[in-house]
């Protein structure tokens, strides 16, 4: 469900890694690392941040947000094709 929504959040070309973990009995965690060319603004992580704990208990967020797909992501090579392997982009 987190996935989901970060798929179809304005300006996020794919999600490129995701982990959600149970920190207690009582907080759940997330980071991501989202491909998104225009940026983000700080209206956007807190809209984000918001909606994950409103919907989907997530108390701790961590978002790290990449512009240009040609610098590598985590575990990429930088000379392979950028984010090969990453859930779908969007179209």
């Amino acid at each position: 469900m987190a996935l989901a929504y970060l798929q179809s959040r304005p300006g996020v070309s794919s999600v490129v890694d995701l982990h959600v973990w149970a920190a207690s009995t009582t907080e759940n965690l997330l980071t991501t690392h989202l491909l998104m060319p225009g940026g983000a603004s700080d209206a956007f992580l807190d809209e984000t941040a918001h909606y994950l704990r409103d919907h989907h208990q997530i108390h701790h967020t961590t978002i790290q947000v990449q512009q240009n797909p040609n610098v590598g992501g985590p575990g990429q090579d930088r000379e392979a094709a950028p984010f090969k392997g990453c859930w779908p982009q969007k179209r």
